[in-house]
């Protein structure tokens, strides 16, 4: 599922909100709502920033973890961005491959 959907998922567990109370905060369709719940669509930009008005926060809040607030280059938006129209499938192995990309950058390198 996509990221943005399990985030705003989380947001309405940690508030206590129903799909319906969401959509009445978004002032959208309880239906567009729940096909965007269940994974049918991907948020636009604009959906996003419905949401984050929604819960009273700030895209970088959105994106943020354990309260962290993280500010992201162009790049790093970018990946997020394209990460985020992939199928569970190809996010599997873009995550395999930037894993190994990591992975090899740590690895101190052999002077032969």
């Amino acid at each position: 599922m996509n990221y943005e959907v399990e985030r705003i998922k989380e947001l309405c567990r940690e508030r206590g909100w129903s799909q319906y109370r969401l959509a009445k905060e978004m002032k959208e369709s309880n239906g567009r709502v729940n096909t965007m719940l269940k994974g049918k669509s991907v948020p636009s930009n604009a959906t996003l920033r419905r949401v984050c008005a929604a819960f009273n926060i700030t895209l970088s809040a959105f994106y943020a973890t354990d309260g962290i607030m993280v500010t992201l280059t162009e790049d790093q938006n970018k990946m997020l961005r394209d990460y985020s129209i992939l199928d569970s499938y190809k996010r599997d192995l873009a995550s395999a491959y930037i894993q190994g990309l990591a992975d090899a950058s740590r690895k101190p390198e052999n002077d032969g």
